[in-house]
Order: C-alpha cells, then sequence, then structure tokens
C-alpha cells in the first residue's frame, strides 16, 4: 500500500481567521513603508492601493457591512474583473464573519441568478459594467437585499435591492471594531467558489478560513525553498513586483493574490490579460517570475508582440489549470534565451489551488511535463479507477490527494461530495496520473469530462442541459475538441427534431445564455443519435474518436 509524501518537511499552519493573518500582514506593510503600494492598476499606474490605505478601506468597508446588518455566515457574490478593490471586499467580508462567492464577470444574467441561489447570496457586489446583467438576475434570485457598485452606476433608484456605490463606502472613517466572533477555523467557511468537480453542473465548493490558511502556507513554504532559491540567491518577494492577470474569482488567481498581499510585494493588476501591457509591464517593472496557463505559454512562443519589448528579466515561468506540453515549453525556452525554466503545478478548486509544484531547477528533459511533487502536508495515492487498488511507482491510475487544503464539500450535494471525497479522507480528482521513481508526478489523462478553455472550466453538462432545453432539440451531447492556442473549445453534437434547425442557431442560443468560453466554438454537428451506454450515460470517447485527426494515407 504506497502512500506517497512531500519530501519537504510539514509546516504549520496558522489557525487564525484568514481576515485576521491578511490584516496583520498589511499592518506590518504599512508600518515598515506607510507609502508602499501594494497594487497598481497595470494599464494606469495613477489608480493604486498603498498598504496603509488597503487597511483603512478594508476597515470601512467592514464597518459599513455591519450598518446593512451583513454579518457571520452571510453571503456576499462578487462579480467583478481583477482590481485593487477586490480585496478590500474579500478581507472585508471575512473580518464580519461573512462568505465571499467569487462569479466570472462574463457570466450572463443567468448564470448570475443560479450562482445567487444556490449559495444564498444576500449581497451582490459588482462592476458599474455589469450593474445591468445584475439587476435582472436579482429578479429571479429574491435573497439579495443589497448591491454594491465599484464604478459610477448610471442609476441607483428603482424597484430591487438597494444599490449602494463602493467609493463613498470607503470615504467612511475606519472608526469601526471588528465584531467577536466565536470562530470555529476549521468549519466556518469562508469561501464558496463554483467548479464542476469531476462531472456535472457547477457546484458550490465549501472553503473553509482553515483550508485557505493551509494552502497559503504549503504553497508559501514551497516558493521560499524550491522556487525563489531559483530565481536567486538574493530574491526577496517584499523587493520584487508581480503582474497578475489570472482571474482572483478562481483559486488559481486568489491564492497568489492573498500571499502577493502577505507577503508584502507590489501586484501590478491587469483587469482581464492584455498582451501588449503584458509584456510591457515586464518589461518596465523587471518582473523576474510571472504565473501563467498555457495560452498564455502559446502567446509567449509564438506572438510577434513578444519581440517588441525587452523581456530579458524573465527568469521563471510558472503554469497551471492545464496540462503544459514539452515541445511548447521547449519554443518558449529557445525564444526568451534569459529564461531558466519553465515549470508545472497542479490542483483543483477543491484542493484550494494546488496540491502539486515542480521543482523549477528539476524541470528539464523529460522532467519538463511533470507537475512536480507534493506540497507540504500533502500526500497522494494512485488508484486503479476500475478495481480501485493502489498502485506504486511507474503505475497508471487516479491520483487521489489528502491534505488540510481538501475542500469541507460540495454545497447541497452530500452524494457528490461523498463519491468525490471517500472515508478515509482521499480526494478523487478524476485525472489519470503516475509517480515516477524520483517522486515525481505526471499527469496523462482525465477521467473527468471537463472541458478546459483558455484555463476555464466549462462541465459538458450544463451546456447540454441548456441545449436540451431548445424546442427543437431531441438530444444533445458536448466534448472539447483540442485547439491550440486555447487549449480546448466546447463541440456540440446535435439530433435535431426538426431539419430546419441550423448550426448558426444552435451556437447563438448558447451564446445568449453563457459566459464567452462556453460558447461553441468548436462547432455544432448534427447527428442521428448521441451513443449512450445501456444506463443511459453518453458515451463521449465515442463522440472525442469522430473529432480525433484522420491517418494521412
Amino acid at each position: 500500500m504506497t502512500i506517497f509524501k512531500s519530501h519537504l518537511p510539514s509546516v504549520q499552519i496558522d489557525e487564525r481567521p484568514m481576515a485576521t493573518q491578511i490584516l496583520d500582514a498589511i499592518w506590518r506593510h504599512s508600518v515598515e513603508n506607510p507609502s508602499k503600494k501594494a497594487m497598481i492598476n497595470a494599464k494606469d499606474a495613477s489608480d493604486f492601493v498603498t498598504y496603509r490605505q488597503l487597511y483603512l478601506h478594508i476597515h470601512s468597508y467592514a464597518a459599513f457591512l455591519n450598518d446593512i446588518k451583513f454579518g457571520q455566515e452571510d453571503v456576499a457574490c462578487v462579480a467583478t474583473k481583477n482590481r485593487w478593490e477586490y480585496p478590500v471586499v474579500l478581507t472585508g467580508t471575512l473580518a464580519v464573519g461573512g462568505i465571499v462567492s467569487a462569479a466570472s464577470y462574463a457570466f450572463t444574467d443567468w448564470e448570475l441568478a443560479r450562482q445567487f441561489n444556490d449559495c444564498g447570496a444576500t449581497l451582490v457586489v459588482c462592476e458599474d459594467a455589469v450593474l445591468d446583467k445584475v439587476r435582472l438576475a436579482v429578479k429571479d434570485a429574491p435573497k439579495v437585499k443589497n448591491i454594491i457598485v465599484i464604478g459610477e452606476p448610471a442609476s441607483t433608484g428603482g424597484p430591487g435591492p438597494k444599490i449602494y456605490n463602493l467609493t463613498e463606502i470607503l470615504k467612511k472613517e475606519p472608526s469601526y471594531r471588528l465584531p467577536k466572533i466565536k470562530w470555529r477555523v476549521k468549519k466556518d467557511l469562508a469561501l464558496i467558489p463554483y467548479s464542476s468537480g469531476t462531472t456535472g453542473a457547477p457546484k458550490g465548493v465549501m472553503l473553509s478560513h482553515y483550508n485557505l490558511s493551509a494552502m497559503r502556507a504549503t504553497f508559501h513554504s514551497y516558493l521560499e525553498k524550491q522556487v525563489f532559491p531559483a530565481i536567486s540567491p538574493n530574491y526577496d518577494p517584499k523587493n520584487e513586483a508581480l503582474v497578475f492577470f489570472l482571474p482572483f474569482y478562481h483559486a488559481y488567481g486568489n491564492t497568489l493574490m492573498i500571499d502577493a498581499i502577505c507577503t508584502g510585494g507590489t501586484s501590478l493588476v491587469m483587469s482581464t490579460f492584455d498582451p501588449e501591457v503584458f509584456c510591457s509591464t515586464i518589461e518596465k517593472y523587471r518582473i523576474k517570475s510571472v504565473n501563467v496557463v498555457p495560452p498564455i505559454v502559446v502567446f509567449l512562443a509564438k506572438s510577434p508582440i513578444v519581440d517588441k519589448c525587452d523581456l530579458s528579466s524573465l527568469i521563471y515561468i510558472g503554469s497551471g489549470a492545464a496540462p503544459l506540453g514539452q515541445d511548447l515549453s521547449d519554443d518558449v525556452m529557445r525564444r526568451l534565451p534569459n529564461l531558466k525554466g519553465l515549470y508545472q503545478g497542479y490542483g483543483m478548486t477543491e484542493i484550494t489551488m494546488a496540491s502539486h509544484l515542480m521543482d523549477p531547477i528539476k524541470a528539464v528533459g523529460e522532467k519538463i511535463s511533470s507537475v512536480g511533487d507534493l506540497l507540504p502536508n500533502a500526500e497522494a495515492i494512485v488508484v486503479d479507477p476500475e478495481t480501485g487498488k493502489r498502485l506504486g511507482h511507474n503505475q497508471k491510475g487516479e491520483i487521489c490527494v489528502r491534505s488540510p487544503a481538501v475542500m469541507q464539500g460540495y454545497l447541497h450535494k452530500m452524494h457528490d461530495t461523498a463519491s468525490t471525497i471517500d472515508k478515509d479522507g482521499w480526494l478523487h480528482t478524476g485525472d489519470i496520473g503516475y509517480v515516477d521513481n524520483d517522486g515525481l508526478f505526471f499527469i496523462v489523462d482525465r477521467l473527468k469530462e471537463l472541458i478546459k478553455v483558455r484555463g476555464f472550466q466549462v462541465p459538458p453538462a450544463e451546456l447540454e442541459d441548456l441545449l436540451l432545453s431548445h424546442p427543437l432539440i431531441a438530444d444533445a451531447a458536448v466534448v472539447g475538441v483540442k485547439d491550440q492556442r486555447s487549449g480546448e473549445l466546447p463541440k456540440a453534437f446535435v439530433v435535431r427534431k426538426n431539419h430546419s434547425l441550423t448550426d448558426e442557431e444552435v451556437k447563438k442560443f448558447v451564446a445568449d445564455k453563457t459566459a464567452h468560453y462556453k460558447h461553441l466554438k468548436g462547432g455544432v454537428e448534427f447527428i442521428d443519435v448521441i451513443p449512450r451506454s445501456p444506463s443511459g450515460k453518453i458515451l463521449r470517447k465515442e463522440l472525442r474518436t469522430r473529432e480525433a485527426p484522420k491517418p494521412k494515407l
């Protein structure tokens, strides 16, 4: 019975509430240097926040939440792009005992309403650009009582929830003392991000304060021992700048953002990925390390924009959210001659972010495709997906992880939780991989049906349910098709009730109701019957076979 463990020593996990940890760190940084900038808008350097301002803003925001009777176990849904106000809203909400459920700003009103209702949000925080969508969504989400807008809303009147402006809220004197809460750090929820798990529609992932604390502690320990020394013997993250474009609402971006604030560096924040801003920011601030997803690696390997900027400061690139091929890694290494390495990690929302990270120094040759070693405090097994038998080195099976960062479970989904986390606490990832003789993990396939589009999760079941609501569609199945830039794109196989239905009508039907990354850019194909097993399960492998490249004659 082989249980794989990290080669790094276990770390002590801070058992204080997450907001206390973040606020204490911000206070230390503001005392050391009151004018130090915590976050800067990468497009507009005049839009920034210092650590001192961040500390005061969080307290002002928490005071406002107290005024509107938002407190312990209440849920705030946040739908914004990346911006410096995000950690204010996050930390202020956690400080009063509230829970944050972040949503994609790209969601339609239908998708927003579904999340508002499922997580039980009573407060929504959004940008002015998406206020109209939020207003439509709350018509079908009666629990929402208040909306806070970042920016200038066209109108704050009218029926529905009361609307407030964040700028006005943050002008208040932060005289408020945070409430005394009887914390159960290992159980009290901090975040409810949404994930599709191994199968099915999006589900709320219940992450406690302890989950976040464990993720931050083990992730930062790995950075200190493996990544920072590889960049430079004298590398001090407190004196460095980082560029952020990964969405803060995603587990990957959220963990990196919290770690950056707690560490005390300066973050250059991009609301969305802009190729020219990304490159010019690296050049201007002499950034040494970036965290990306595979489509950005494609950009660095192939885009002519890269040649317009001096990226010689870049020493290491960390990639996650989807597997990265060796050929692509080699292309980037050749194009950026000062780059010492490109390393990968592995994780999922259900593990708060990551369970594995590769040592940058070891990420060479055939090892470059490895997702690395386990983080401290984590352990893993590899099991035969058919028999459940535990496997040893160099045997392919499902990767299962156990760590203090593993979620509490899925919100309102006891059955899904039980099928994902077994009685011994092992989280079944749905990914197939193996462990080599050096203890490094490799991901080779996945059991789960999830489609990954530029790092975004697209659950086929969600799109299938939507397609089946169309009056002219009798049956439907969705699979991911390979795409060099996006990794995968959703493609629908559709059985029509009426031959008058066109592929463009199907595409528009989905596009009108979903975020851009869920659009059927992989195409629509009409077929006579959807292949299914005797139990009725869609045989996606058969559909994927139709998409496989045909051998040349």
